[in-house]
């Protein structure tokens, strides 16, 4: 349940201020579009701030229940941006750090999902600007990054050696960018055809427990260099619906978790 308090006036139709919020988040969409087309560096990176927190679905819904709790759509608009504004100023917050240290923890370490800013994603099926800008990143007040898939930025339709030479230039690329500690990332493989009837090209090959163990070496060496603390993240223990899933299957059995155990298992 929303409160009321500070928002104005009740009003006596919901449904009339849901469709004007509606048609004016398709004309700012709209807006902002032609304005990114047109611009470029910091101006740009701006724009598409905009465009993501509009988008956002969590905002979208705080709106409209503000506006279902009696708020026109132009103060419920306020009061849930200034709310999505706040969340983010919390993410570096010294209240939770000291919150963490007090529960006996050593801190809390904020890291988060990137991808470099790039105009066109060569994943193959993401037709949009992708990525983010370091700024961003440092105004959030993260304290490292890493990735979530290698089709978030490499071309799905190669070979899976292909798409981790790729992946091995994005750690370093993000290292450059960022300047903020990068932990590397080793995906399995992609094939969302389980998700579809028709046929999707969309299919990464040759994502054998032999190039996965082969990929995660790479990681751990990699890790090793740069980081102190021993991290790498993994896509995925069962996301069967994109191909990239540790479980054992019909097809290499314990392969990819043996991958695994071969190169971060103890070597006694």
């Amino acid at each position: 349940r929303r409160s009321m308090s500070g928002m104005g006036r009740a009003v006596l139709n919901p449904r009339q201020e849901e469709a004007a919020y509606r048609s004016a988040l398709t004309r700012a969409q709209q807006n902002l579009d032609q304005l990114i087309a047109k611009a470029s560096g910091d101006e740009k990176a701006i724009f598409q701030a905009q465009q993501v927190m509009m988008a956002d679905e969590g905002l979208q819904n705080e709106v409209l229940a503000y506006i279902h709790a009696g708020a026109g759509a132009a103060a419920a608009v306020e009061r849930a941006a200034g709310i999505f504004a706040g969340r983010i100023r919390a993410l570096d917050d010294d209240y939770l750090r000291e919150r963490a240290v007090r529960a006996g923890l050593p801190g809390v370490h904020i890291q988060v999902q990137h991808m470099r800013y790039i105009e066109k994603s060569e994943s193959g099926f993401d037709d949009g600007v992708v990525g983010t800008s370091a700024a961003r990143l440092h105004a959030l007040g993260v304290d490292s990054c890493t990735h979530y898939q290698f089709a978030s930025f490499a071309n799905v339709n190669q070979p899976y050696p292909a798409a981790v030479q790729k992946a091995v230039r994005e750690w370093n690329a993000v290292r450059q960018e960022t300047r903020l500690p990068f932990f590397p990332h080793v995906s399995i493989g992609w094939d969302n055809n389980p998700r579809f009837i028709p046929l999707q090209p969309h299919i990464m090959t040759e994502n054998t427990p032999e190039n996965f163990r082969a990929a995660l070496r790479l990681a751990k060496e990699d890790s090793d260099r740069h980081n102190e603390t021993p991290l790498i993240t993994v896509n995925s223990w069962n996301e069967w619906t994109e191909g990239s899933y540790l479980e054992p299957d019909d097809l290499y059995g314990y392969g990819y978790l043996e991958a695994v155990r071969d190169v971060f298992g103890r070597q006694d």
